[in-house]
């Protein structure tokens, strides 16, 4: 049965088996399967199956007649076609986004003077950008999330966008991968391309389509549908001989092996974050990947991280190239994890978790033991502060270095290997800043030498919205830092820039002093134990 409508029909396309549709109302998204009469009915009626497992009624079968079948026992249903949306080409989604009307600004305006109490806030220049979107020859990014979009249609996309850059395609009705190549391969300044949230079939041959992506550096494949194993990923991955990052995050992978050889080699950027990966063996797989530098594995199920003796090859260390680490949200054991993430040649960059920063002195020792570290969390370390932290760490745990064999020169001590495991780094910063006052001497000069732990202090900080909370830090971070860290404490957005008063007290009175030379450590303004600081902004 042919020339069937839905309701956008003066865009959309004709119904027609295997084509992609939406809910008009719910927003749902499906395959059509089915295009016909169904039993005691005189209507015609469209067989979907849904993305979502539990949006049908059934799988296909009614009163006994199988007219579809549908992926799952719950995920078909019998649509009226004008309750549904069909796919709509590049231009027309373009131009009914970018060159429509101008929304009326006046309702939101009105809603907004009211929730601020401001009845004088105007919004000025949403002409001037909508006129300034219109103008599609000029556009570098393209969002066409969720706008039906379904093919390239018969506008020359060259002269349609000829500047486009970034194309997000995600959400959209696309039932294949040949359908996106000839989009792609109509946008020659192409670099990111986003079609998450699509149900693709799969590529019997990547080679085919290899030349459509030429010069798309980043393909985003986050939540594709259904749900694809790492071979099906890698094999759309192959599409793209450009490629330098790749994001596969929300495709319930478990596994990441084997990569061939002659995979992902030009890949620098991996987001494999948010997928049930319970394995570090799994993260291995990547360890050789020649130029990867940056991975995301946040939001996994990874307990433990190791690398220890994990020389596939007897010739390279695993991650050699790679700078930057996000791992949050694991379930990790904190030391554990550091130490061995301290044998990583490259790593400058770590984003580690909330919860895992609950042992104190964490941050500081993270950034001894990891000698290349200068980015912990989104906070940084100066070259000063390393030094500080690390010669912090050498006299915390000196009693420890003693006692398990060492000696003022490295050298000739031979350290028990429950130590090394411990502290994998401890040797080269003996080494470096000299061997520790030893911890079990009851001297003077080791007694002063071990109060060093004691010297963080507690500051009392009252921020000008009459919130009050402590934060405890070295006196030897600078005021840069400390606005760093006060701006993540306090939750300020990234642009703020805080000012900082010390409350001092001398003769009875109260002095306020500003913090306002951010390379000048904290202990230039003699802060003790218990000093308040104001902070505005």
């Amino acid at each position: 049965m042919s020339g069937i409508l839905c309701s956008n029909g003066a865009v959309g396309q004709v119904l027609s088996i295997g084509c992609r549709v939406q809910d008009s109302k719910t927003g749902h998204r499906g395959v059509v399967l089915y295009i016909g009469p169904v039993e005691g009915t005189k209507e015609v009626w469209v067989g979907v199956d849904w993305d979502e497992a539990n949006r049908g009624k059934h799988d296909g079968c009614h009163d006994g007649i199988s007219y579809f079948k549908a992926s799952t026992e719950t995920s078909g249903s019998f649509v009226r076609p004008g309750k549904l949306l069909s796919g709509v080409d590049v231009e027309t989604a373009v131009r009914d986004k970018y060159q429509a009307p101008p929304p009326d600004s006046a309702p939101v305006e009105r809603l907004l003077q009211h929730a601020i109490n401001a009845p004088f806030v105007k919004f000025v220049g949403m002409e001037h950008t909508s006129k300034k979107q219109s103008a599609l020859e000029t556009l570098r990014l393209v969002e066409l999330n969720e706008c039906l979009v379904s093919w390239a249609g018969p506008c020359s996309l060259s002269l349609l966008l000829p500047r486009v850059t970034d194309l997000n395609l995600s959400a959209c009705l696309l039932s294949n991968w040949q359908e996106i190549a000839c989009i792609a391969r109509q946008l020659p300044k192409l670099r990111m391309l986003d079609v998450s949230e699509n149900r693709l079939a799969c590529v019997d041959d990547p080679e085919e389509l290899k030349e459509s992506f030429v010069g798309v550096q980043h393909a985003i494949l986050n939540r594709m549908l259904p749900q694809q194993s790492w071979l099906q990923l890698l094999q759309c991955a192959a599409m793209f001989p450009d490629l330098t990052s790749l994001q596969v995050a929300y495709n319930n992978l478990s596994s990441l092996g084997p990569v061939p050889p002659d995979a992902l080699t030009s890949l620098q950027n991996l987001d494999v974050g948010a997928n049930p990966i319970s394995d570090w063996n799994e993260i291995m797989h990547l360890a050789h990947l020649p130029s990867l530098v940056e991975l995301n594995v946040n939001n996994c199920q990874i307990p433990c991280v190791e690398l220890e003796g994990a020389t596939a090859d007897n010739s390279r260390p695993p991650f050699e190239h790679l700078t930057s680490l996000y791992i949050t949200n694991n379930p990790l054991d904190n030391w554990t994890t550091v130490c061995q993430l301290s044998r990583l040649p490259a790593l400058t960059t770590l984003a580690i978790g909330i919860k895992i920063q609950a042992e104190d002195y964490f941050p500081e020792f993270t950034f001894a033991i990891i000698r290349g570290l200068t980015m912990l969390n989104r906070t940084s370390a100066s070259r000063k502060e390393k030094r500080d932290f690390e010669v912090f760490y050498l006299n915390s745990f000196s009693k420890d270095y003693f006692e398990a064999g060492g000696t003022e020169d490295p050298s000739l001590g031979d350290l028990s290997p429950d130590f090394v495991k411990l502290h994998p780094t401890y040797l080269e910063l003996v080494k470096e800043h000299g061997a520790p006052v030893d911890g079990r001497q009851k001297s003077e000069f080791n007694t002063r030498r071990g109060k060093l732990k004691g010297q963080k202090i507690s500051l009392n900080i009252v921020a000008q919205d009459q919130r009050t909370s402590q934060l405890t830090v070295l006196p030897a971070i600078l005021v840069a830092r400390l606005k760093m860290m006060l701006k993540r404490h306090l939750k300020l957005a990234s642009a703020v820039h805080p000012t900082i008063t010390y409350a001092a007290l001398k003769e009875g009175k109260t002095f306020d002093i500003p913090l306002d030379v951010d390379h000048r450590e904290l202990s230039f303004y003699s802060l003790e134990d218990g000093a308040t600081l104001h902070v505005s902004w």
